[in-house]
């Protein structure tokens, strides 16, 4: 990454955007509806842009900047999320996806896709689909992330780390074969 800022657009479906119910998720509101909320003023772009600004600088801290832009669907679950970072240096869609696939190849809820993911594509399960696209200069990249937010967000990141902390297989209980292939 060239610089440490980062622009994201994330779709999430109602279950998303919290318990306490507000008007935004009305189904007569949210029905064939998208809604932006708490643009550039989401709660958790603070642990974001440490996470990023101790990545940037080799653990040293530092500065980083999200720009995050959360957007409300008429569907249940799922979030969809777009990052757009400026890259230091050129690099092809192939070759970034190359080194997430050497970084993710132990962890077994992690699928790098050659196409974007979909938000139906993880539904049901606890897998985190991520892809990369590139500009034609190689100076700009845009990686998506897609989850079900009831499992890998919530319940199946609680199973995984149990099963982890209690040295059991990181699989154990928790179905792999998402709804939808």
């Amino acid at each position: 990454v060239e610089d440490s800022s980062v622009a994201v657009d994330g779709l999430t479906g109602s279950s998303g955007a919290g318990k306490k119910p507000a008007p935004l998720q009305h189904f007569s509101h949210l029905n064939d509806n998208t809604v932006p909320y708490r643009v550039l003023t989401h709660q958790h772009v603070i642990e974001v842009e440490q996470t990023l600004g101790d990545l940037a600088n080799g653990g040293a801290g530092g500065a980083a900047q999200v720009d995050f832009v959360p957007h409300l669907l008429p569907v249940t679950r799922g979030i969809l999320s777009t990052m757009h970072v400026s890259l230091s240096k050129t690099a092809s869609a192939a070759d970034l996806l190359e080194r997430y696939r050497e970084y993710y190849a132990g962890h077994p809820f992690v699928r790098i896709l050659d196409v974007p993911p979909t938000l139906k594509g993880p539904l049901g399960s606890n897998y985190c689909d991520i892809s990369i696209v590139t500009s034609a200069d190689q100076r700009r990249a845009v990686v998506m992330s897609s989850i079900d937010n009831l499992m890998k967000g919530q319940s199946g990141v609680a199973m995984q780390n149990i099963n982890l902390m209690f040295g059991l297989e990181e699989t154990a209980g928790l179905d792999r074969t998402p709804v939808y292939p």
